[in-house]
Protein backbone atom coordinates (compact mmCIF):
# COMPACT_ATOMS: atom_id res chain seq x y z
CA UNK A 1 0.00 0.00 0.00
CA UNK A 2 1.05 3.30 -0.53
CA UNK A 3 0.07 7.04 0.32
CA UNK A 4 -2.09 8.94 -2.42
CA UNK A 5 -0.65 11.99 -4.06
CA UNK A 6 -1.96 14.86 -3.85
CA UNK A 7 -3.87 14.92 -7.24
CA UNK A 8 -4.91 11.47 -6.39
CA UNK A 9 -6.80 12.78 -2.99
CA UNK A 10 -8.49 15.61 -4.71
CA UNK A 11 -9.69 13.65 -7.63
CA UNK A 12 -11.08 10.64 -5.23
CA UNK A 13 -12.21 13.18 -2.22
CA UNK A 14 -14.51 14.86 -4.63
CA UNK A 15 -16.37 11.68 -6.09
CA UNK A 16 -16.45 10.31 -2.50
CA UNK A 17 -17.81 14.06 -1.14
CA UNK A 18 -20.25 13.83 -3.69
CA UNK A 19 -21.59 10.64 -2.56
CA UNK A 20 -20.97 11.28 1.23
CA UNK A 21 -23.03 14.00 0.58
CA UNK A 22 -26.21 12.54 -1.18
CA UNK A 23 -26.13 9.61 1.29
CA UNK A 24 -26.30 12.07 4.34
CA UNK A 25 -29.25 13.70 2.91
CA UNK A 26 -31.22 10.34 2.15
CA UNK A 27 -30.39 8.87 5.87
CA UNK A 28 -31.94 11.88 7.32
CA UNK A 29 -34.86 12.11 5.24
CA UNK A 30 -35.86 8.28 4.84
CA UNK A 31 -35.69 7.18 8.53
CA UNK A 32 -32.14 6.29 8.25
CA UNK A 33 -28.91 7.06 10.70
CA UNK A 34 -29.95 11.36 11.64
CA UNK A 35 -26.94 13.27 11.84
CA UNK A 36 -27.05 16.74 11.71
CA UNK A 37 -23.67 17.38 9.08
CA UNK A 38 -22.42 15.44 6.73
CA UNK A 39 -19.15 13.81 7.40
CA UNK A 40 -17.26 14.33 3.38
CA UNK A 41 -13.77 14.92 4.63
CA UNK A 42 -11.23 12.70 5.12
CA UNK A 43 -7.12 13.38 6.23
CA UNK A 44 -4.79 12.54 3.73
CA UNK A 45 -2.11 10.73 6.02
CA UNK A 46 -5.54 8.27 6.75
CA UNK A 47 -6.04 7.45 3.05
CA UNK A 48 -4.13 4.92 0.63
CA UNK A 49 -4.06 3.28 -2.62
CA UNK A 50 -3.75 -0.72 -2.35
CA UNK A 51 -2.95 -3.02 -5.19
CA UNK A 52 -5.62 -6.10 -5.34
CA UNK A 53 -4.67 -7.70 -9.11
CA UNK A 54 -2.72 -5.95 -11.71
CA UNK A 55 -5.44 -3.66 -12.77
CA UNK A 56 -7.18 -3.01 -9.86
CA UNK A 57 -6.49 -0.72 -6.91
CA UNK A 58 -9.03 -0.11 -3.75
CA UNK A 59 -8.53 3.29 -2.45
CA UNK A 60 -9.13 3.68 1.20
CA UNK A 61 -10.79 6.59 3.40
CA UNK A 62 -11.19 6.44 7.12
CA UNK A 63 -11.57 9.36 9.50
CA UNK A 64 -9.42 9.71 13.20
CA UNK A 65 -12.84 8.30 15.11
CA UNK A 66 -12.37 5.05 13.01
CA UNK A 67 -8.91 4.42 13.55
CA UNK A 68 -9.03 5.47 17.16
CA UNK A 69 -13.03 3.00 18.09
CA UNK A 70 -11.19 0.05 16.27
CA UNK A 71 -8.05 0.93 18.28
CA UNK A 72 -10.24 0.64 21.41
CA UNK A 73 -11.99 -2.27 20.61
CA UNK A 74 -8.95 -4.15 20.12
CA UNK A 75 -7.39 -2.91 23.64
CA UNK A 76 -10.79 -3.49 25.01
CA UNK A 77 -10.10 -7.35 23.39
CA UNK A 78 -6.98 -7.75 25.53
CA UNK A 79 -8.40 -6.67 28.40
CA UNK A 80 -11.28 -9.13 29.16
CA UNK A 81 -11.78 -11.33 25.68
CA UNK A 82 -14.50 -13.34 27.62
CA UNK A 83 -17.34 -11.34 26.96
CA UNK A 84 -16.66 -10.51 23.30
CA UNK A 85 -19.42 -12.71 21.47
CA UNK A 86 -23.14 -12.31 20.54
CA UNK A 87 -25.65 -10.55 23.08
CA UNK A 88 -23.00 -8.25 24.52
CA UNK A 89 -22.81 -4.76 22.91
CA UNK A 90 -23.06 -2.79 26.31
CA UNK A 91 -20.35 -4.79 27.65
CA UNK A 92 -18.02 -4.21 24.78
CA UNK A 93 -18.53 -0.64 24.61
CA UNK A 94 -18.27 -0.38 28.28
CA UNK A 95 -14.73 -1.86 28.24
CA UNK A 96 -14.03 0.69 25.22
CA UNK A 97 -15.47 3.99 26.57
CA UNK A 98 -12.41 2.83 29.28
CA UNK A 99 -9.78 4.22 26.62
CA UNK A 100 -11.75 6.26 24.99
CA UNK A 101 -11.04 10.03 24.85
CA UNK A 102 -14.34 10.81 25.57
CA UNK A 103 -13.97 9.35 29.06
CA UNK A 104 -11.24 11.49 29.13
CA UNK A 105 -12.90 14.41 28.29
CA UNK A 106 -16.00 13.72 30.64
CA UNK A 107 -18.45 12.63 27.58
CA UNK A 108 -21.02 10.33 28.75
CA UNK A 109 -21.53 6.56 28.13
CA UNK A 110 -24.64 7.56 25.25
CA UNK A 111 -22.62 9.86 23.73
CA UNK A 112 -20.07 7.67 23.56
CA UNK A 113 -22.08 4.90 21.76
CA UNK A 114 -23.45 7.48 19.06
CA UNK A 115 -19.89 8.67 18.23
CA UNK A 116 -18.96 5.03 17.51
CA UNK A 117 -21.79 4.43 15.95
CA UNK A 118 -22.55 7.43 13.64
CA UNK A 119 -19.23 8.41 11.62
CA UNK A 120 -16.82 6.27 12.53
CA UNK A 121 -16.67 4.83 9.41
CA UNK A 122 -14.34 4.30 6.32
CA UNK A 123 -14.90 4.45 2.85
CA UNK A 124 -12.89 2.65 0.10
CA UNK A 125 -13.25 3.09 -3.29
CA UNK A 126 -12.36 0.44 -6.50
CA UNK A 127 -10.36 1.82 -9.58
CA UNK A 128 -9.72 -0.13 -12.50
CA UNK A 129 -7.17 1.35 -15.31
CA UNK A 130 -7.31 4.68 -13.48
CA UNK A 131 -11.48 4.51 -13.21
CA UNK A 132 -13.58 4.49 -10.45
CA UNK A 133 -16.13 2.26 -10.19
CA UNK A 134 -19.55 4.63 -9.38
CA UNK A 135 -20.23 1.89 -6.20
CA UNK A 136 -18.31 2.65 -3.23
CA UNK A 137 -17.99 0.30 0.09
CA UNK A 138 -19.10 2.42 3.32
CA UNK A 139 -16.95 0.22 6.54
CA UNK A 140 -19.05 1.28 9.99
CA UNK A 141 -17.81 -0.07 13.49
CA UNK A 142 -21.61 -0.84 13.24
CA UNK A 143 -25.00 0.90 12.29
CA UNK A 144 -26.94 0.38 15.64
CA UNK A 145 -27.93 -1.64 18.57
CA UNK A 146 -30.89 -3.42 19.08
CA UNK A 147 -31.93 -4.79 22.12
CA UNK A 148 -33.23 -8.42 23.40
CA UNK A 149 -33.79 -10.76 25.99
CA UNK A 150 -30.36 -11.77 26.22
CA UNK A 151 -28.50 -8.26 26.05
CA UNK A 152 -27.96 -6.48 23.04
CA UNK A 153 -26.52 -6.98 19.18
CA UNK A 154 -24.66 -4.92 17.40
CA UNK A 155 -26.43 -4.83 13.95
CA UNK A 156 -24.09 -4.14 10.75
CA UNK A 157 -20.67 -3.25 10.32
CA UNK A 158 -17.43 -5.08 11.11
CA UNK A 159 -18.34 -5.41 14.91
CA UNK A 160 -21.83 -7.25 14.06
CA UNK A 161 -19.70 -9.52 12.00
CA UNK A 162 -17.07 -10.14 14.26
CA UNK A 163 -19.83 -12.50 15.90
CA UNK A 164 -18.99 -14.74 13.54
CA UNK A 165 -14.88 -14.02 13.89
CA UNK A 166 -11.87 -13.92 17.29
CA UNK A 167 -9.05 -11.59 17.02
CA UNK A 168 -7.52 -14.27 19.79
CA UNK A 169 -5.65 -16.71 17.49
CA UNK A 170 -5.48 -19.05 20.91
CA UNK A 171 -9.27 -19.70 21.45
CA UNK A 172 -10.37 -19.87 17.68
CA UNK A 173 -12.71 -23.29 18.40
CA UNK A 174 -15.88 -22.09 17.04
CA UNK A 175 -14.74 -18.72 14.94
CA UNK A 176 -12.38 -17.66 12.44
CA UNK A 177 -9.05 -16.20 13.33
CA UNK A 178 -8.63 -12.88 12.14
CA UNK A 179 -5.40 -11.35 13.14
CA UNK A 180 -6.74 -7.61 13.40
CA UNK A 181 -10.07 -5.99 12.28
CA UNK A 182 -8.77 -4.00 9.85
CA UNK A 183 -7.62 -7.60 8.09
CA UNK A 184 -11.20 -8.00 7.97
CA UNK A 185 -12.35 -5.00 6.60
CA UNK A 186 -10.14 -5.55 3.75
CA UNK A 187 -11.36 -9.06 3.17
CA UNK A 188 -14.96 -7.20 3.09
CA UNK A 189 -13.44 -5.03 0.62
CA UNK A 190 -11.82 -7.06 -1.39
CA UNK A 191 -15.08 -9.05 -1.71
CA UNK A 192 -17.34 -6.32 -2.46
CA UNK A 193 -15.52 -5.44 -5.62
CA UNK A 194 -13.83 -8.94 -6.54
CA UNK A 195 -15.51 -11.68 -5.00
CA UNK A 196 -17.90 -14.21 -6.64
CA UNK A 197 -22.04 -13.10 -7.03
CA UNK A 198 -24.97 -15.66 -5.20
CA UNK A 199 -27.90 -14.65 -6.50
CA UNK A 200 -30.40 -13.40 -4.52
CA UNK A 201 -33.70 -11.79 -5.17
CA UNK A 202 -33.51 -9.41 -2.08
CA UNK A 203 -34.10 -5.80 -2.64
CA UNK A 204 -30.23 -3.85 -2.98
CA UNK A 205 -28.99 -6.52 -1.03
CA UNK A 206 -25.53 -8.14 -3.18
CA UNK A 207 -24.06 -11.57 -1.89
CA UNK A 208 -20.46 -12.27 -2.66
CA UNK A 209 -17.81 -14.69 -1.68
CA UNK A 210 -14.43 -15.66 -1.37
CA UNK A 211 -11.93 -18.60 -0.59
CA UNK A 212 -11.02 -18.65 3.01
CA UNK A 213 -7.22 -18.99 3.03
CA UNK A 214 -6.50 -20.34 6.27
CA UNK A 215 -9.62 -22.82 7.21
CA UNK A 216 -10.43 -23.68 3.45
CA UNK A 217 -14.17 -23.40 2.95
CA UNK A 218 -15.07 -19.75 1.55
CA UNK A 219 -16.07 -16.38 3.17
CA UNK A 220 -19.56 -15.29 2.64
CA UNK A 221 -20.67 -11.16 2.91
CA UNK A 222 -23.59 -9.92 2.59
CA UNK A 223 -24.11 -6.33 1.77
CA UNK A 224 -26.97 -3.45 1.62
CA UNK A 225 -26.82 -0.98 -1.31
CA UNK A 226 -28.35 2.40 -0.61
CA UNK A 227 -29.75 3.38 -3.94
CA UNK A 228 -29.63 6.89 -4.51
CA UNK A 229 -25.67 7.10 -3.30
CA UNK A 230 -24.63 3.78 -4.74
CA UNK A 231 -22.82 3.21 -0.94
CA UNK A 232 -22.42 -0.39 0.10
CA UNK A 233 -22.71 -1.43 3.66
CA UNK A 234 -21.72 -4.46 5.22
CA UNK A 235 -24.77 -6.53 7.10
CA UNK A 236 -23.06 -9.57 7.58
CA UNK A 237 -20.14 -12.35 7.06
CA UNK A 238 -20.30 -15.29 7.73
CA UNK A 239 -17.76 -18.92 7.23
CA UNK A 240 -17.83 -22.11 6.06
CA UNK A 241 -15.29 -23.07 7.53
CA UNK A 242 -13.83 -27.04 6.69
CA UNK A 243 -10.19 -26.83 8.38
CA UNK A 244 -7.48 -25.04 9.46
CA UNK A 245 -4.88 -24.96 6.48
CA UNK A 246 -0.99 -25.20 7.39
Amino acid sequence: MKRLTTEEYKRASALLKSKCFTLWKVENEQGGIQRDFAHTGFPINLSYIQKISNDDSIVVFENTAFARHIDEYQKAFRKDKSVFHKGNAHVILSLMYDFSIEKTARCSFEQYIQNVCTESCSYIMHQTRGEYDDVILRTDTFRMIIENENGADFIGGLFHALNHFTIDEIDNGQRNYMFDVLHLRYLSAYAFFMGNVIDTDKPNTIIKTILNQRYGGLIKFVYYIEPNSNIGFIKTITTTRTKKIS
